[in-house]
């Protein structure tokens, strides 16, 4: 059995068989990586080509809870594993650091078929070695499958090579990852505090995001323009935030034909516009306001709020107004759905009839005959203003009995409920809801964040955001 080792003390040179400049492009190819994913793909292929061998795992070092793994993925993704430290030579090898050439694996003490093989591929040799930079190990690269005589010293020099290569890059691609995935974080958080001012819009940006996204990769929009689509489809209302839950409200239910007053909307982009235009952006993501403002411009020009048309809308914002527009529609929020929502069907026939006039026809076409608007939605789906809820007005003094009221949700979402009572709700009252929807009976802790004028003006509309739901 081969003992576990440090780095060889000198450049073996010619006897692996390998010259400088095809190390040096190898570790080149590592560096030109911009995602973790890539960069994994680019270790494990040079890793085969350099030592000449049939297959290469990239194990990352992944922490959680203070239990350290090792995980890599096979088969491009589809085969997940995940080994702790000390287990099998990938994992002694990543927790002592240093080297390993393994040339018989039925007797070695350390080899775990389980964690050192690949399924269905028989395991003849490896060599392992672990990835360390800033003074810490980031990974291990194992390689397997050598034809001869196996591994030998030499090439475990030029596997840490592209080792300690792979661990800087992979620092630097992480870090830039972890970067992107805080801002996206904080955008989502930016955009549901949006969406869950009114249960009638609970998931609108995420949903927007989703389609637009679907319609961009269609339409071969690059690494840099999907970015900025994403920002700008999570970020596009995130004026609402400095207005009232009240400004988010439809004058009437079915049947009624009024729109969010034009003042409010016009006002909702103004501010928009003037959070977005303060933040520094890189360069490449610098029309990202730009494209979030245009949301709701038209092709024709008779959007707002600059009434531009045509080629002076960029790709991205005629994407984001069809995507915005769709989720109207499916949500009832658009002026012609009338307060009713739209099946995805009906509301494609729309975008179909605006085509070329107010939408993008390209656009349209591809959306539509690809059905790129089929997204994963919310769990609980919006119901039509007829789905029986029961209320019970859960007193706060002790001994205090509960009111209990029978009516009908106006609005159900995943973040709330909207509801008609005859009387005021104390202010902030706690709900406890028996929601009755077609397929099961949903339970639900609520607490009242707005009352509303009855349209009728007999009673209210009380909407109430879920604090705890289940069946």
């Amino acid at each position: 059995m081969a003992e576990k080792n440090t780095a060889p003390k000198s450049d073996p040179g010619a006897p692996a068989g390998i010259t400088h400049s095809e190390a040096h492009e190898a570790c080149k190819a590592l560096h030109a990586a911009t995602t973790v994913q890539a960069l994994s793909d680019a270790i494990e292929k040079q890793a085969c080509e350099l030592l000449d061998c049939q297959r290469a795992t990239f194990y990352r070092v992944e922490k959680h809870n203070k239990v350290v793994n090792l995980v890599a993925y096979r088969n491009k993704g589809r085969n997940r594993v995940s080994i702790p430290l000390g287990e099998g030579i990938a994992g002694n090898v990543g927790k002592d650091n240093g080297y390993y050439i393994c040339n018989k694996p039925a007797g070695d003490d350390l080899f775990v078929a389980a964690i050192d093989g690949i399924p269905g591929v028989d395991t003849r040799n490896l060599i392992s070695t672990a990835m360390e930079a800033d003074e810490e190990v980031v990974g291990v690269l194992q390689a397997m499958n050598k034809e001869g005589r196996g591994f030998e010293e030499s090439d475990a020099f030029w596997l840490q090579l592209l080792a300690e290569h792979g661990a800087l890059a992979y620092l630097r691609v992480k870090r830039s990852e972890d970067g992107w995935t805080l801002a996206r974080n904080l955008a989502e958080a930016v955009a549901t505090a949006v969406d869950n001012k009114h249960v009638s819009t609970v998931g609108h940006s995420d949903r927007t995001r989703q389609i637009a996204l679907a319609v961009g990769r269609e339409m071969n929009l690059d690494k840099n323009q999907l970015l900025e689509l994403e920002f700008a489809a999570l970020l596009h209302d995130a004026g609402r935030l400095a207005l009232s839950p009240e400004a988010f409200e439809w004058a009437g239910g079915p049947g009624a034909s009024s729109q969010y007053s034009a003042p409010t909307e016009r006002l909702h982009l103004v501010l928009t516009d003037a959070l977005l235009r303060g933040l520094k952006l890189p360069e490449y993501l610098a029309r990202m306001p730009e494209i979030a403002l245009a949301h709701h411009e038209m092709l024709d020009g008779s959007g707002y709020p600059r009434g531009k048309k045509g080629a002076e809308l960029p790709l991205s914002a005629r994407i984001l107004a069809i995507a915005n527009y769709f989720d109207l529609l499916t949500t009832g929020r658009a002026p012609e759905c009338n307060g009713k929502r739209m099946e995805d069907e009906d509301a494609a026939k729309v975008l179909q009839q605006r085509a070329g006039k107010q939408f993008d026809a390209a656009i349209v076409d591809r959306m539509l005959k690809g059905k790129l608007y089929q997204i994963e939605k919310r769990r609980f789906p919006r119901y039509d203003y007829d789905t029986p809820v029961e209320v019970a007005v859960l007193g706060e003094a002790p001994g205090a009995k509960a009111q209990t009221l029978q009516t009908k949700a106006l609005d159900l979402s995943e973040g709330g409920i909207l509801f008609h009572s005859p009387d005021k709700l104390p202010d902030h009252a706690l709900l406890k809801l028996k929601i009755h929807l077609p397929t099961e009976k949903l339970e639900a802790l609520a607490r009242v964040a707005r009352h509303l004028k009855d349209d009728s003006g007999k009673g209210f509309k009380v909407g109430a955001y879920f604090m705890w739901y289940g069946t």
